[in-house]
């Protein structure tokens, strides 16, 4: 009886020192990220806008979602409800700031997620279509989320399977820029 409460003590402490070790891992990296990805798609500003905009055909070319709903819209600013497929998860988002083929900033509206995301998006009209940056600007106070995406995911992974989408959504591949 001796040996099974020792191992079990033992055990215990080294999953301890195991959740400890991960805690202070994800502690060590910055709460707060900002990365950028600039691409070319070459679509006119408005075509590559209006697909970008429309949030109710998103499921049509982001393979993630399920469906998506209208929250409200007052002004061209838009509040959406995104359900993902993968564990019938969802996620609200609104518009920030909205200047028509030019400048669109989103963020996650929930208040119940790890994490505060706002996503600014910038559309340049150029000979061979759009150049559109689109940079994410994270808050993740959770050690262990941090951990999770800077060293599983990574910190640029989400804007870069969102482009990946948008230029497969035109029939293009997507190279980056930086």
């Amino acid at each position: 009886m001796k040996i099974i409460i020792r191992i079990t003590s033992i055990l215990v402490i080294l999953v301890i020192v195991f959740i400890i070790v991960i805690i202070s891992w994800g502690a060590s990296f910055p709460e707060e990220y900002s990365v950028s990805r600039t691409t070319l798609i070459h679509q006119p500003v408005d075509s590559t806008w209006n697909v970008v905009t429309d949030h109710l055909n998103y499921p049509q070319w982001r393979e993630d979602l399920a469906s998506v709903e209208i929250l409200s819209s007052e002004g061209g600013l838009t509040a959406w409800k995104e359900i993902y497929k993968q564990g019938n998860q969802e996620m609200s988002f609104e518009t920030v700031t909205l200047d028509t083929l030019k400048l669109w900033v989103i963020r996650i509206a929930d208040s119940n997620v790890p994490v505060s995301i706002t996503w600014t998006m910038d559309f340049d009209s150029t000979e061979a279509g759009t150049k559109l940056t689109l940079t994410e600007q994270s808050k993740v106070k959770n050690p262990f989320f941090r951990l999770m995406i800077y060293q599983v995911f990574g910190i640029s992974s989400n804007i870069e399977i969102y482009l990946k989408a948008l230029g497969k959504r035109f029939d293009e591949v997507v190279v980056f820029d930086n």
